[in-house]
């Protein structure tokens, strides 16, 4: 699957979720979704308060891997743009969160591969 042309040879990162278009609680996280290669990846999680979900205190890492040839690419892209699209409505409820970014192409990365 070849990457496109705004993310190859790229690691990105962007907030997301409740903090940005949602109506938070006072406990709740602050997600970060980040593009990293997979030894980067790797790096994170063993550093990490807790390696899945990927978590450094109240910070959640939603990692989307940019060398393993899955699709990691383009599912962060597409988590960016429901991102985008989430905040242009916010504020959102997490369910049609899930839904905007489940029509964008993110569908699945609320399991643990990227969560």
């Amino acid at each position: 699957m070849e990457k496109p042309k705004e993310i190859e040879g790229r690691t990105g990162a962007f907030l997301t979720g409740s903090q940005v278009y949602g109506s938070p609680r006072v406990d709740s996280d602050v997600d970060l979704a980040i593009l990293v290669t997979e030894k980067e990846a790797n790096i994170l999680r063993a550093c990490a308060d807790h390696a899945w979900p990927c978590r450094y205190g109240n910070l959640n890492l939603i990692i989307f891997i940019s060398d393993d040839g899955s699709d990691g690419p383009e599912r962060f892209i597409a988590w960016k743009k429901g991102t985008n699209r989430l905040i242009s409505e916010a504020p959102v409820s997490r369910a049609h969160a899930i839904e905007v970014l489940d029509a964008e192409g993110a569908r699945g990365l609320y399991t643990q591969d990227n969560e």
